[in-house]
């Protein structure tokens, strides 16, 4: 906790957590030190369940790379066809 005493607190942080129940949830974290004279005395914040969200992202990063990947292929697939033509 020496960066958060330093910088004060963080805003938007997302991580992967492990649940007592075994699985696995995305947190988005806003947490800030409170002080008393001075010195933190203890955190206080917030935790958002991001995990559909960050499921979501995922497909859609998934699907954007498969595409690209097929433009890829067809665009490669067209130069060759060009080449053997003569262009």
């Amino acid at each position: 906790m020496l960066i958060m005493d330093r910088i004060g607190g963080v805003r938007n942080f997302e991580c992967e957590v492990r649940c007592k129940d075994g699985r696995q949830i995305w947190l988005s974290m806003n947490i800030r030190a409170i002080r008393e004279n001075g010195a933190v005395v203890r955190y206080e914040g917030m935790c958002e369940d991001i995990s559909t969200r960050k499921k979501m992202e995922l497909r859609c990063g998934t699907r954007n790379r498969s595409i690209a990947a097929s433009s890829t292929t067809r665009l490669s697939a067209s130069i060759k066809a060009l080449r053997t033509v003569g262009c």
